[in-house]
């Protein structure tokens, strides 16, 4: 995910626009926002920021009734150890209190649990300047996609499918271990390249999401927040009907699996905010 590439310069703008301050959307007046509006951090690298995902999840939420403010802390090729240790997003967490903070990885290691001790001490950081500033926050951890042909990984190669389910599974062990949500972003994504191998979920690097694949990740996070299916006529620079079709798979994604993605009801009622892991004894660095 780390993959440098230009992007528009109409792009690069608004996301410097949104990274410093906060981005309106679903209200009367975005000059005097809802103060009820949900306030949603994003923090990851490009593979947010590219085109723009988190503006389409604030329009995709505000077709949906819900007036919601959006922020994000995203640097080209940024890991969350970066996001801890290295770059001002403690300064942005601590900005306001946030209803959710959406954390996207970046190290494709995060598919093998015997290299989990090597994102425990970021996302424990990370989780500590989350309860500081948001004690009542939901933080969402996402499933990112691999490469479109596969991964080579410590000598062995993966398909596209293969990676997937490796991601998957790891994304969830880690999320268990802090009590986050999980996006199934990537598992949505896997669907679509089943499904509809006629759509291009990439950019031409092939690891940054098309406009395509950043309208379904988009609709994954909205569902994930909304815990309902998405039915809106917002459909971003996309055709209806794909652009519906990118609805439907992520409603049925983040619904059908809710429980698996930490997302029910019991989830809810049961996890109490700030039940953050102790340090990691023997770290050994960082992702």
């Amino acid at each position: 995910m780390s993959t440098a590439r230009a992007r528009p310069t109409t792009l690069r703008v608004m996301r410097l626009r949104i990274l410093f301050g906060c981005l309106a959307v679903g209200c009367a007046n975005p000059t005097q926002p809802d103060p009820d509006a949900t306030n949603i951090l994003f923090i990851g690298n490009s593979a947010t920021y590219f085109w723009d995902t988190p503006e389409l999840v604030g329009r995709l939420l505000g077709m949906s009734g819900l007036a919601v403010r959006v922020g994000q802390s995203t640097f080209g090729g940024a890991t969350l150890s970066d996001h801890a240790f290295r770059l001002p997003t403690p300064k942005k967490i601590a900005e306001k209190e946030w209803d959710y903070v959406i954390l996207q990885p970046a190290s494709y290691d995060i598919a093998f649990p015997e290299q989990h001790d090597l994102f425990l001490e970021p996302i424990r950081t990370l989780a500590q300047f989350i309860e500081s500033s948001s004690p009542d926050a939901i933080t969402i951890l996402t499933i990112v996609w691999p490469w479109k042909d596969g991964v080579t990984m410590y000598g062995q190669h993966y398909s596209y499918v293969e990676y997937q389910t490796m991601l998957r599974d790891g994304t969830i062990a880690l999320a268990d271990e802090f009590g986050f949500t999980v996006a199934p972003v990537g598992w949505a994504w896997n669907q679509v390249m089943l499904e509809r191998p006629d759509i291009n979920m990439f950019e031409s690097d092939e690891v940054h999401p098309s406009r395509s694949g950043a309208y379904l990740q988009a609709c994954v996070y909205a569902v994930t927040i909304l815990r309902q299916p998405l039915d809106v006529s917002f459909y971003g620079e996309l055709e209806p009907l794909e652009a519906e079709y990118f609805q439907q798979v992520a409603s049925s994604i983040v619904l059908d699996s809710i429980d698996l993605w930490n997302n029910g009801d019991l989830f809810r009622s049961d996890w109490t905010a700030g039940s953050i892991p102790p340090p990691l004894q023997g770290f050994r660095g960082f992702e």
